[in-house]
C-alpha cells in the first residue's frame, strides 16, 4: 500500500532595486556567495538561492510569481553552527538538516547527558530531561537555484507600487500524522 504524502513549503522573497527568506522543513536563502555579495537586484538581473529540504522528499520544484525561476544541479555543502537551548526538555530541533559532521559541546554544567541525532538529521535527543545550552557543527546539502528578475518590473512597480518577487518552493514528504493511507 503506497505511503500517503503532504505537500510542504516555503516562500523566499527576492528584494528588487530600482535604483539602488519555511514551513514544513523546508529552507530556502539568497546565495551570499553567487551574488557576489548582492542583497538587492534589479530588473533584468538574475539571483541565486539554496534549498534545504528534509532528506525524505520528493518532487522539488519552485514557481515565481514574476520573472522566471529554477531549482536543481549538485547540492553545495553548507558548514553551520548553532546554539541549542534545552529548557526541562529531551528533545530540539535544528533548523536545518545535519547531513554530515554533526558532533556537538554542551556550553557549561547540564544534566542532559549524551546527545543523540535522530533518522530525520533534525531532531536531538538528550539522555536526560534538562537544562542547557548545545553548542552544534554540521554541514547541511542545500540545491542551488536561480531566478531572473523581469525587465519590465520597474512598470509593475509604477502601477503597484508595493510588487514583490516571491518564490514558492514545495515537495512531498509522507504524512506520518495521516491515518488514511
Amino acid at each position: 500500500m503506497p505511503i500517503k504524502t503532504k505537500k510542504i513549503s516555503a516562500t523566499l522573497t527576492v528584494n528588487v532595486e530600482l535604483a539602488k527568506a519555511g514551513d514544513g522543513g523546508i529552507k530556502a536563502w539568497m546565495n551570499e556567495c553567487a551574488n557576489g555579495g548582492k542583497t538587492t537586484f534589479r530588473p533584468g538581473d538574475t539571483y541565486y538561492f539554496l534549498v534545504t529540504v528534509p532528506s525524505n522528499a520528493t518532487g522539488l520544484s519552485v514557481k515565481a510569481n514574476h520573472g522566471t525561476a529554477n531549482i536543481g544541479g549538485k547540492p553545495e555543502t553548507i558548514p553551520r553552527e548553532e546554539d541549542i537551548e534545552f529548557d526541562d526538555a529531551y528533545e530540539a530541533t535544528l533548523s536545518e538538516p545535519a547531513d554530515s559532521g554533526f558532533s556537538y559541546e554542551w556550553d557549561g554544567a547540564t544534566t542532559c547527558g549524551d546527545v543523540t541525532l535522530g533518522d530525520d538529521k533534525m531532531t536531538l535527543t538528550t539522555k536526560n530531561k534538562g537544562d542547557g545550552t548545545l553548542l552544534v557543527s554540521y554541514s547541511t546539502n542545500a540545491i542551488p537555484g536561480q531566478g531572473t528578475i523581469p525587465p519590465n518590473f520597474k512598470q509593475l512597480l509604477e502601477e503597484k507600487p508595493r510588487t514583490q518577487v516571491r518564490l514558492r518552493i514545495s515537495a512531498l514528504v509522507p504524512d506520518l500524522d495521516s491515518k488514511c493511507p
